[in-house]
């Protein structure tokens, strides 16, 4: 089979390889200045010549990026009877909901039977079959060996007992105050309380939390759960961080974090995954993995990339780790209290924390490669293809 991708996103190289390693060719219409330069250049011409030209047996991209919104080059792909396969790994309750999938495929696109879903959370399962897309199968994130083995120059080295990694958003603050002024009252009330209350309850799910209030609000496209969840998100990482203060813990990601920190934490600066972020992840004598509130039935991709570099990660309780590190044991936590203890008991017991990377590096690099999940897409779009 051949493959023709999409527009370049972080993770695509990766893919891509993937895709070699399991016998499929790739037409990636991406290019480099040179090789040595990580700059990828996308020509939206370009892409859609060669989707016209039918010279590949299936379309994939990351987050449906390369497909426009107004659904002319799905039209496309589908009168050419081409295979879509769309790989969501960002977090599924952002721009890539469920109504962004319609935007870009168009109303035709539920009844195209090879047009395929691959999500990292389970929850955007569930929407988009609900939304009547048929073929939708769960596929959480991968690592990439060579990656993890690689090392960089990072300027600022972690030098605090805890390293957390991620962007905080708080420009998205007034955008979501501004979407929950749009909604009845009590919904936006719910919506503020709800994230309050994540921040004590750190895996709180909108759900539950409706269900304890005994709340019923209407929201049937999602909207007010949407806005409650980003929200919930940015006010959780924050308090957890602040939390942090007695312990020591340093921040990479964008400069929102110097504003919010207030001097409770030391701040590095962004580190780029392909530059330096496997260096970081492996100086680090904890790494803290904060999940997106969005993501109530799926892990982020820290929860695999952190032990792959040889890190030792502790993370928000998440169900889904029983089922990507079968029999492992993997710290974890649902209050900022619990946190503290948890890191205590790391510091204090080096011998279990190297045991723990040991196990976690082992089982990640058997099960959750790119070219394990790749061959995972190539299997389900034979029946179509």
């Amino acid at each position: 089979m051949t493959a023709l991708t999409g527009v370049y996103y972080v993770i695509m190289d990766d893919c891509v390889e993937g895709f070699l390693e399991n016998g499929c060719a790739v037409r990636y219409p991406a290019v480099r200045r040179n090789a040595a330069d990580p700059q990828v250049f996308f020509s939206e011409p370009a892409l859609r010549e060669a989707v016209r030209e039918g010279r590949y047996d299936f379309f994939f991209a990351i987050n449906g990026d390369g497909l426009d919104d107004g659904g002319i080059m799905a039209a496309d792909l589908m009168r050419l009877k081409k295979t879509i396969a769309l790989w969501y790994v960002d977090d599924p309750f952002n721009s890539y909901a469920p109504w962004h999938a319609d935007r870009r495929l168009g109303p035709a696109a539920r009844d195209y039977e090879r047009l395929f879903f691959f999500a990292v959370d389970e929850t955007f399962v569930e929407s988009l079959k609900a939304r009547g897309y048929r073929n939708a199968v769960y596929l959480p994130h991968a690592v990439n060996p060579a990656w993890a083995e690689g090392a960089a120059d990072v300027p600022n080295l972690p030098d605090a007992p805890v390293t957390f990694v991620g962007n905080l958003d708080l420009a998205s603050l007034p955008i979501f105050d501004g979407m929950l002024s749009e909604f009845d009252a009590g919904a936006a009330r719910l919506a503020r309380e709800y994230a309050e209350a994540r921040c004590e309850r750190c895996c709180l799910a909108w759900e539950d939390f409706l269900r304890e209030a005994g709340a019923e609000i209407a929201d049937p496209d999602g909207r007010v759960r949407h806005a409650a969840l980003r929200l919930a998100t940015i006010r959780c990482k924050l308090h957890l961080v602040r939390a942090l203060e007695t312990v020591g813990v340093n921040v990479y990601g964008f400069e929102d974090w110097k504003e919010a920190l207030d001097g409770t934490a030391h701040y590095k600066g962004p580190v780029p995954y392909y530059a330096g972020l496997s260096t970081v992840y492996r100086r680090s004598l904890i790494t803290l993995n904060i999940s997106h509130a969005q993501m109530s039935r799926g892990c982020n991709q820290r929860l695999l990339d952190v032990p792959a570099c040889g890190g030792f990660l502790i993370t928000d309780a998440r169900p889904a780790i029983r089922d990507l590190l079968p029999g492992l044991r993997v710290p974890q936590y649902g209050t900022a209290q619990e946190l503290v203890r948890r890191i205590h008991d790391a510091v204090r017991q080096p011998e279990r924390r190297a045991e723990g990377i040991r196990g976690m590096q082992e089982m990640i690099r058997a099960r959750h490669t790119y070219g394990r999940r790749m061959k995972t897409v190539l299997e389900e779009i034979s029946r179509a293809v």
